[in-house]
C-alpha cells in the first residue's frame, strides 16, 4: 500500500513538471517567433512535392494552422501561424485576394480583420500577434482565416480557450 501512494506521488509529481516543461517550450517558440512573412520552401521543391505538374494551377494549400499559447487570458497576446503552398502557373507569379481574419465566439464574430494579400509562391509562413480583447469572456473561441480570390480560396480555423 505505501509504494502505490509513494507512485501516485511520483506520477503527479512528474505530470506536474511535463506541464511545466511544455509551458516553457511554448515560450520559447513565441520567443522566436517575430510578424511577418518567411519562406519555408521554393517553388520547384514544391512543385515536386505535390505534382503540380499534373494540377490545375495556380494551386495553394494550407499546411498548417497554429495557434500558440492555446490557453489565454483576456487582453493578453496569442501567436497565429499560417503555413501554406502555392504552385503558381508562371515561377514568379502571385495569388492576389482578400484574407478576412475573425475571432468567433459562440458562433459570433468579437474581432475581424480584412486586408489585401499576395499568397507567394513556394511554402510560406506568416506569422501575426493578435491581442483579445479585455473583455473577452472565458470559454472556447475560434479563429477564422478565410481568403478569396479569383482562382479559388481557404477557409481555415483553429480552437482556443480563453481563461479567467
Amino acid at each position: 500500500m505505501g509504494n502505490s501512494k509513494a507512485l501516485i506521488r511520483s506520477t503527479r509529481s512528474l505530470a506536474a513538471l511535463v506541464a511545466i516543461a511544455s509551458l516553457g517550450c511554448v515560450r520559447m517558440q513565441l520567443e522566436l517567433r517575430e510578424p511577418g512573412e518567411y519562406n519555408r520552401g521554393f517553388p520547384d521543391e514544391v512543385a515536386d512535392e505535390y505534382h503540380c505538374a499534373k494540377r490545375p494551377l495556380p494551386f495553394f494549400e494550407v499546411e498548417e494552422d497554429e495557434l500558440l499559447p492555446e490557453r489565454v487570458k483576456p487582453g493578453s497576446e496569442f501567436n497565429h501561424r499560417l503555413q501554406y503552398v502555392l504552385c503558381p502557373v508562371e515561377e514568379t507569379q502571385v495569388v492576389s485576394g482578400t484574407l478576412h481574419t475573425r475571432i468567433l465566439f459562440k458562433g459570433k464574430p468579437i474581432h475581424v480583420e480584412t486586408a489585401t494579400r499576395d499568397l507567394q509562391p513556394g511554402r510560406w509562413i506568416v506569422d501575426e500577434f493578435i491581442t483579445l480583447p479585455r473583455n473577452a469572456k472565458p470559454g472556447v473561441y475560434a479563429l477564422q482565416s478565410e481568403f478569396h480570390s479569383k482562382h479559388g480560396g481557404f477557409d481555415s480555423r483553429s480552437t482556443f480557450l480563453v481563461e479567467q
